[in-house]
């Protein structure tokens, strides 16, 4: 049986006119009910279970292309020259979707530290049953 190492931002436990403990007690319940290790049906069932809260962010895992951008960039050591042509898209694309990686996992990616925390978390999923979008 395998395990599942879940990395997620406040946007998951925040919860209008709740408590952080108790939106943290909801995240807990929900993956119970979830079950399994296998990352695309937990990622389904947590967005299930949170609905249509647009007034909130999600998790990174829940969005393909971010996840790829993130991947790539960091697999590129932060050369957003080397990332941009490897995904085949624009430096400035690349700028904004970084931007919004750094909104939704509140992460500075200038910072080492926050870099290495965000491509661990990646990887992770990836070699728990993920996979990399291919590249063409």
């Amino acid at each position: 049986r395998g395990d599942l190492l879940m990395l997620y931002t406040d946007g998951l436990v925040e919860r209008r006119g709740m408590t952080l403990d108790d939106g943290t007690a909801w995240l807990l319940r929900a993956l119970s009910r979830i079950g399994g290790a296998q990352v695309d049906r937990v990622c389904d069932g947590l967005l299930g279970a949170l609905g249509s809260r647009g007034d909130d962010d999600i998790p990174l895992l829940a969005d393909p292309v971010l996840t790829e951008t993130a991947e790539v960039y960091l697999d590129c050591a932060g050369s957003a020259v080397r990332a941009a042509e490897a995904l085949r898209i624009h430096r400035q694309t690349l700028y904004y979707r970084l931007g919004r990686i750094a909104g939704l996992t509140g992460l500075d990616l200038a910072d080492g530290d926050a870099r290495l925390l965000l491509h661990a978390g990646l990887r992770a999923a990836r070699l728990a049953g993920g996979s990399r979008p291919l590249r063409a």
